[in-house]
């Protein structure tokens, strides 16, 4: 499974605990799931899942640019500077972030 997918479903559940929700309920909507269509058999699950994604879409972060081979404003190494960049950019992307 996906991160993104991941961490929504944690909010998803604790969420709709939170509101009442049965646990066997919840956990039946979330196994409704289906990978080929990225989509779930609830339409609840399913609405929040669609703005989970676009909330995640609209986030971009901003990260440090190299020039000169030198990362900016840094006075370091700047191989493990590069390092850093692109662990970061990986764990964006693992969570559905998006990067530039």
């Amino acid at each position: 499974m996906n991160k993104m997918r991941e961490d929504f479903e944690a909010f998803y559940e604790s969420y709709m605990l939170g509101e009442g929700r049965r646990i066997e309920h919840i956990k039946n909507e979330i196994a409704s799931f289906k990978p080929e269509r990225n989509k779930y058999g609830y339409s609840d699950a399913q609405e929040f899942w669609v703005v989970w994604q676009a909330s995640r879409a609209a986030l971009c972060v901003k990260l440090p640019t190299f020039e000169n081979g030198s990362i900016r404003g840094y006075s370091g190494d700047c191989e493990e500077a590069r390092m850093v960049v692109d662990s970061v950019a990986e764990s964006l992307e693992k969570a559905g972030v998006s990067y530039e």
